[in-house]
């Protein structure tokens, strides 16, 4: 017996911890920083909370419903059930009036887009405006500060003195043999085009649902339609037999009542409102679909919700859809509402909907581009305290973390003891800092942090009256330079970005010349005030950055390449594989052969097979990985084809590793003879220097039949770069020359190159900027030009530029100018330069 009863204790101790354990909220706790906090009311206050790990914008009103002057209410967009959208801060602004005062709105139920009718029942002033949707809750209240969160539903009648009808719509088209109640929200009129009995009715005190209304009737209309809706009053519409029923029991000044019951809801309703779902009920998240995209999905939120005993209601949205903010699932929403207090909550509508307006301003971020949307209702807390003389000002911001040099505007409001707002002078303000070597403020309260970390306090006067705000002046913590290596030659300029990480490790703005630029080799290269690196000569430099004695260095190497490159000769496979996309790989090989070539003693077969689908591309890889020297302006490659039209194309990555593809300009389909394919290398600024050949797609072609099979073989043979001509400023000819002229090149004849030398001057010229177009051509002995070494234009002063014989592998376009060993002939060629209107033309005499 004694271990039966102890057995039986221990299972009531267990039982009873159990039972509190389970009735525990649980919920995971949200990290939260508080940005702002006010109190904007008699018992209401604002806060901005920030969740960055997230991250979240978090807004959030709290009113202590007990206080004498709090209120609350519902608005409908125009005052109209169904006449469009209008902006919660609009429905918020046109109700803000002395001794009622708009202190915080958010936006209220889902609706439809086009009119703005509301998803669910509505109850303004008492007055319902609509019907529910009974499988979606609703959050109510009355006069005595009870609230309900509930799915209700909406039934109504009229009782006369010996009998009572049942009414069938609110605000809805009367069908035949009905009885429909109409109010102000429905329009101008009852718009019913068929006889019958209508008539005005009046509460003798106010409107309420849940409970009689005693009303009196002012008057009946003498054909039954169409009547006007006075403000506040209610239209009794009835067809049929029911109109012929009122009509010889209902007379002017009758008394009647009226009884509209939302249920389950409290008693003598005065406001109501939609939403969708309920999340908090009893102090515990709510049950929820977890499969419903609506409720796992991260959106901006609103909600509402009170506290267990009833004495305090919350008002909360969440912005979404932002980088600054993601949105909430309904349990993260859940989650927070618990957190805060909330005993009872229920979801309004979201996403580019959600808004929160306090005092008339929108505090929150809508998702929307346009801003603030437009919508069917609002939920407004209202402060029904009298209009007070100035008893505080507020300083805006009131805390601020900012970079050094960086500026605030600080502005001021007033408010009385209420906190209403009056009107402050700015004349009679006055601005101090609690550190001057901090910063400076002006009179008008725009603050310039110094070039010195630390804190500082602002201190607004006005009168006897003062408030003041925190400011923490963040330094620097780092500064990273990009690219880290870059090549370059004498052209193209190499552009570095600096970013500047305060201690937050957020990267702050800073102009490009406020940064210290420092080349350490100016003999290889310059660097100015914005990050512009330009090479001089071959070699390598450093490149140092720094802000604040906060450096960063990056290596940049000058190459410079002349004429045509051969990359690979294809002389081994080593540094080449095989893949493919859509093609036959049993059947799909890469070998190395013999015959045919363009260079050397070996070239790349591939030979290929696919059967071909509609919409499919047949793709073959020759992947490798050869880094590029220089900055050449062009890739080619020898191409043996087997007639079929197929597209080469040259995929490379640069030393950021972006990837980019070099198209060719023509098909690869001329059979029994290599031809030249190739593309020009993209000259964005956005590409680092040097490139890495990753592969040679080959966009095989074929007749494009269904169904068929498709095979053939493609060589490949000498792949090249070709670097681009240049103009090089003479270093020590620096003065503006007064005149063109067009030197004999030298050496002359030559073999393999020769250096042309020029002199423009920008008198007299076609002018452009301070510069003048130039153009040098080289031409054949008759007259067909063999190359194009200058097309730009230039500012004065003496310039040289390389003709060079591009060697072996490189094939000019004009036939006549072939060597039989590649490149260039031997003979003689003529030089022009033409700057502005000045035309020169000079010999020169190539000799191999």
């Amino acid at each position: 017996m004694e271990i039966y009863q102890l057995y039986f204790f221990k299972c009531k101790i267990l039982l009873t911890l159990l039972t509190i354990f389970l009735h525990l909220p649980i919920y995971s706790q949200i990290l939260l920083d508080t940005v702002k906090h006010k109190q904007v009311g008699p018992g209401m206050f604002y806060t901005k909370y920030v969740a960055h790990t997230i991250p979240w914008s978090i807004d959030v009103f709290e009113a202590d419903m007990t206080n004498q002057y709090f209120a609350i209410e519902t608005v409908k967009a125009f005052d109209l059930l169904a006449a469009g959208r209008e902006k919660t801060s609009s429905m918020s602004l046109r109700r803000n009036l002395v001794g009622h005062w708009s202190v915080s709105a958010v936006n209220g139920d889902f609706f439809d887009m086009t009119t703005g009718m509301p998803n669910n029942i509505q109850v303004e002033n008492g007055q319902v405006l609509r019907k529910e949707r009974i499988d979606y809750p609703t959050v109510g209240f009355n006069m005595n500060g009870e609230v309900s969160i509930s799915k209700t539903y909406l039934t109504g009648e009229i009782a006369l003195r010996d009998s009572s009808l049942i009414f069938n719509g609110i605000n809805v088209s009367r069908d035949s043999n009905s009885l429909v109640f109409y109010n102000q929200f429905y329009g101008a009129s009852t718009g019913t085009t068929t006889n019958g009995f209508e008539a005005i009715v009046n509460p003798l005190n106010s409107w309420f649902a849940n409970d009689t209304v005693y009303c009196t009737v002012d008057s009946i209309s003498p054909v039954g339609k169409n009547t006007v809706i006075p403000d506040g009053s209610m239209v009794i519409s009835a067809s049929g037999t029911v109109a012929n029923y009122l009509s010889s029991h209902v007379s002017v000044n009758d008394t009647v009542k009226i009884l509209l019951n939302i249920l389950p809801s409290v008693s003598k309703l005065k406001e109501m409102m939609g939403g969708h779902p309920i999340i908090i009920k009893d102090g515990m998240t709510a049950s929820m679909n977890p499969n419903d995209a609506f409720v796992y999905n991260r959106h901006p939120r609103t909600a509402v919700g009170i506290n267990e005993d009833t004495t305090k209601l919350f008002l909360v949205t969440v912005d979404g859809r932002q980088t600054s903010s993601l949105g909430m699932n309904l349990y993260e929403l859940a989650d927070l509402m618990l957190q805060i207090g909330v005993y009872q909550g229920i979801n309004l509508d979201g996403g580019g909907s959600t808004t929160m307006v306090i005092r008339n301003e929108v505090v929150n971020t809508p998702s929307d581009a346009s801003g603030e949307r437009p919508v069917s209702n609002a939920l407004l807390v209202v402060s029904k305290a009298p209009l007070d003389t100035l008893s505080f000002i507020d300083v805006s911001p009131n805390f601020s973390i900012i970079f050094i040099g960086k500026q605030i505007q600080f502005t001021i409001a007033g408010t009385d003891k209420y906190y209403n707002p009056i009107y402050v002078n700015p004349a009679t303000l006055k601005y101090k800092l609690s550190d001057s070597t901090k910063g400076t403020i002006t009179t008008s309260g725009l603050f310039t942090a110094n070039l010195d970390s630390g804190e500082c306090t602002v201190i607004a006067s006005y009168g006897t009256i003062k408030d003041s705000a925190k400011i923490i002046i963040k330094g620097v913590d780092r500064l990273e330079l990009t690219p880290d290596e870059a090549v370059t030659d004498k052209n193209r300029i190499v552009t570095f970005t600096a970013k500047v990480f305060d201690t937050d490790n957020i990267v702050q703005t800073i102009p490009l010349q406020n940064i210290n630029w420092v080349c350490t080799d100016t003999t290889v290269g310059s660097i100015n005030i914005v990050g512009q690196f330009q090479g001089k000569k071959i070699g390598i430099a450093k490149v140092i950055a720094s802000y604040f004695s906060k450096p960063d260095t990056s290596t940049v190497k000058v190459e410079i390449g002349y004429g045509a490159v051969i990359i690979d000769s294809i002389e081994t496979l080593s540094n080449w594989h095989l893949s493919g996309e859509n093609v036959d790989t049993s059947l799909t090989k890469m070998s190395l052969v013999s015959l045919p070539t363009s260079l050397g003693s070996s070239s790349i077969m591939l030979d290929y097979s696919f059967t071909y689908q509609t919409s499919q591309y047949n793709w073959a890889y020759l992947n490798t990985n050869n880094t590029i020297y220089g900055v050449p302006d062009s890739i080619m490659i020898d191409v043996y084809s087997d007639g079929a039209l197929h597209r080469i194309f040259f995929d490379a990555v640069d030393n950021e590793n972006k990837l980019f593809r070099i198209s060719s300009h023509k098909l690869a389909n001329n059979p029994n003879i290599f031809e030249t394919i190739g593309g020009r290398i993209v000259s964005s600024t956005a590409v680092y220097f040097p490139l890495t050949l990753k592969k040679i797609s080959v966009d095989l072609g074929s007749a494009q039949v269904t169904g068929q099979t498709y095979s053939g073989t493609i060589y490949f043979d000498n792949l090249r770069v070709k670097y681009p001509q240049s103009a090089i400023l003479i270093d020590d000819e620096v003065l503006e020359p007064s005149f063109f002229k067009l030197y004999q090149n030298y050496p002359n004849p030559f073999n393999p190159a020769t250096t042309i030398k020029f002199t423009i001057s920008c008198v007299g010229a076609s002018r452009q900027g301070g510069t003048v177009p130039v153009l040098i051509t080289v031409y054949d002995v008759l007259g067909n030009e063999v190359a194009k070494l200058v097309d730009e234009y230039k500012p004065a002063g003496s310039y040289e530029v390389e003709f060079p014989d591009v060697g072996t592998g490189y094939i000019p376009s004009l036939p006549s100018v072939v060597s039989a060993k590649g490149g260039y002939a031997s003979g003689v060629y003529f030089y022009q330069l033409k700057a502005g209107n000045f035309i020169s033309t000079k010999k020169m005499v190539l000799l191999r």
